[in-house]
């Protein structure tokens, strides 16, 4: 692990032993604007202030990853939740809505994960958006998830320090890479 941390630059494993031990807060799944904003205050500022690293300037870096088709009823705050459905996660209120949204929607293939990378090394990568979708992701949907990290980026203190992102060479992640690199300020001075 100490290799593995030196080389690829992240945490040291003492921390990720310690990060384990600890209470994690709760991320929200979807690119929706309010589960990006969830996930921005609640999960990666508290991380950021934790680190130090709320001067940092940023990148963005997005993967996605083959899953095995699975579907998963979770209670939550007294709602039962589908995960692993398009469009997801889905509050389901009867075996009829239920069977509706899986025809409707499909089972995922992809888990999409856009993670806030600190330009410092050794500081962690920290994921602000996971999704699982059938792998449709587009440019536009892209563009719209990159608007909503920087609203939430500037909302919550660190505006104008993202500058860039790395993907995995899909042409609609190069093409808003692009766009991101050449981002200056918020979105609300656009």
């Amino acid at each position: 692990l100490t290799f593995i941390a030196y080389v690829l630059g992240g945490p040291a494993p003492r921390q990720v032993k310690k990060w384990r031990s600890a209470d994690v807060p709760i991320m929200k799944m979807g690119v929706s604007q309010e589960a990006i904003n969830h996930n921005m205050a609640n999960v990666i500022m508290p991380a950021l202030k934790d680190y130090g690293l709320l001067k940092a300037l940023f990148m963005l870096g997005e993967d996605g990853s083959a899953l095995k088709r699975f579907l998963e009823l979770v209670v939550e705050d007294g709602d039962i939740v589908l995960y692993g459905c398009n469009g997801g996660p889905h509050i389901v209120s009867s075996l009829e809505e239920l069977i509706k949204i899986i025809l409707e929607h499909g089972l995922c293939t992809t888990l999409y994960v856009i993670s806030l990378i600190p330009q410092i090394r050794g500081a962690p990568s920290l994921p602000i958006v996971i999704d699982a979708n059938d792998n449709t992701m587009k440019q536009i949907d892209m563009h719209q998830t990159l608007m909503y990290i920087l609203e939430a980026a500037t909302e919550n203190g660190i505006p104008g320090q993202i500058f860039g992102g790395v993907g995995d060479g899909a042409p609609f992640i190069r093409k808003e890479t692009r766009a991101l690199q050449a981002h200056q300020g918020t979105p609300a001075e656009k």
